[in-house]
């Protein structure tokens, strides 16, 4: 889809307000804290006026958490979806803020990545087609007294793990971009932090950049969404909020994020200037109301938007594209081997069809008698800075293409299909593992499950 809209917008409602009252087509994020009761709301009229209004859906607000306790999910989730279903006028939905920052966890309680992944996806799968669901910013100086963006990466990953055997997913990316202080040269700053955890993070504007790069490949075309954009202090070491004088602060930012979108392939959507309602950040005076008018009335702030679909890091492993076993299905039968379940998927290939290296990597195995996996070639691969092993089994005996040690590209011929080892006919294995990782999913009924041996699920990688 191809579509165009201006970067331009406000947080708080009544930020859309002031958008619709002037006429300015715009973004407005508007935070939201239901608990655990499902809400009705009505933006409507802000839609009608070409307001596009995206609700950050939390817990609670003032130190009760962005998220309840994990304990509280279900019913958060849930109420969440009542919310998004019984409401008018909304564009998108983010759910929870920044959970790596301890300000914004429940009762003290830590909100890990896997725990958001968890709820996440309590939510994703139950979201009505064709609502957009974003997946929440984060502090871009915290993390769980390390690094925010291993807390990012483990988020999406997560994510990505779904659950029931079904991968995960997500409509959009947002970020919180700042300057530590009102000074518009600081907006293309390129100092860094020096010292661990945050070494190489971008001091100013450019941290969210830090994080977005290292975003898996599934998620790198979705549409960005830059949202609490500020001078985080007046002055350097100073009070919290703007200078009283604009100084052209907001232009910059804006000019800025116009060059970015080169970069960026024109995923940035949204660059929402915090904030509206009264505080040390509200951009409801003077100086700032005109800075305000003139950037909603500039034509260069119209953008196109394309919407691309994700795209799945794995090339198809088999000339059949029929999955006959799902990942973690069949708890019951895969329990005799220390399995939860399935720790695979199956690719229904007829026997003598060739088998396909799924990404660039190196052969390092070739068993031609596993007890379980009969004749299979293991290959190890590097993404998005991890280490993976791919296991294809249950192929032709003596049927490889390749041989160990041998550099191979995605889509090269590795062998072909046939019924060896534990198998009741012929078909392709195809499964993952991480040397050191643990992955942990829920099955069918929320529960969390463990997979040994350093298993993960397949299914985000081929985009299933």
């Amino acid at each position: 889809m191809a579509d165009s809209f201006p970067l331009f917008g406000l947080h708080d409602r009544a930020g859309g307000e002031f958008l619709a009252q002037n006429n300015f087509r715009g973004w407005c994020v508007d935070e939201v804290a239901i608990g655990l009761q499902p809400r009705s709301l009505d933006y409507a009229a802000l839609a009608a006026k070409n307001v596009r209004v995206i609700v950050q859906l939390e817990f609670g607000a003032d130190g009760q958490g962005t998220l309840p306790p994990a304990n509280q999910y279900g019913a958060f989730a849930n109420a969440a979806i009542a919310t998004i279903k019984n409401s008018k006028g909304v564009f998108a939905w983010v759910i929870g803020n920044e959970p790596n920052k301890r300000d914004n966890w429940p009762a003290a309680q830590p909100i890990t990545p896997e725990q958001y992944g968890q709820l996440w996806n309590l939510i994703w799968f139950s979201v009505p087609k064709g609502v957009p669901v974003i997946v929440a910013p984060l502090d871009p100086y915290w993390g769980l007294g390390s690094d925010p963006r291993e807390y990012w990466q483990r988020m999406l990953k997560a994510i990505l793990a779904g659950g029931g055997g079904k991968r995960g997913g997500a409509d959009g990316l947002m970020f919180h971009p700042k300057v530590r202080w009102h000074d518009k040269s600081l907006v293309r700053s390129d100092v860094t932090f020096t010292d661990p955890p945050l070494k190489g993070v971008p001091y100013h504007w450019r941290a969210w950049q830090a994080l977005y790069d290292l975003t898996p490949n599934f998620f790198k075309n979705l549409p960005i969404y830059l949202t609490q954009c500020r001078a985080e202090l007046k002055v350097e070491n100073g009070e919290s909020g703007y200078l009283d004088d604009e100084n052209g602060l907001l232009e910059e930012m804006y000019a800025f994020e116009r060059e970015q979108n080169v970069k960026y392939n024109n995923l940035v959507w949204a660059l929402v200037l915090y904030r509206w309602n009264a505080g040390a950040w509200t951009l409801n005076r003077p100086s700032y109301l005109d800075a305000l008018k003139a950037a909603a009335s500039d034509p260069a702030m119209e953008h196109e938007e394309i919407v691309r679909p994700p795209s799945a890091p794995f090339t198809w492993p088999s000339e059949s594209h029929v999955v006959t076993q799902p990942f973690g299905v069949n708890r019951d039968f895969y329990a005799k081997f220390a399995l939860p379940g399935h720790e695979g998927v199956d690719i229904g290939a007829p026997q003598g069809s060739k088998i396909f290296a799924a990404y660039d990597g190196l052969i390092v195995q070739i068993d031609p008698n596993h007890r379980a996996y009969g004749y299979c070639i293991r290959h190890q691969i590097q993404l998005d800075g991890h280490t993976y092993v791919l296991v294809y089994a249950h192929g032709i005996s003596g049927s490889a293409q390749v041989r160990q040690g041998q550099l191979v590209k995605a889509g090269d011929t590795l062998m072909q299909a046939d019924s060896t080892g534990n198998s009741l006919g012929p078909h392709l294995h195809f499964s993952i593992v991480e040397p050191g990782a643990q992955f942990i999913d829920t099955d069918e009924n929320g529960r969390a499950r463990v997979w040994p041996f350093n298993i993960l699920d397949p299914s985000p990688f081929l985009g299933i």
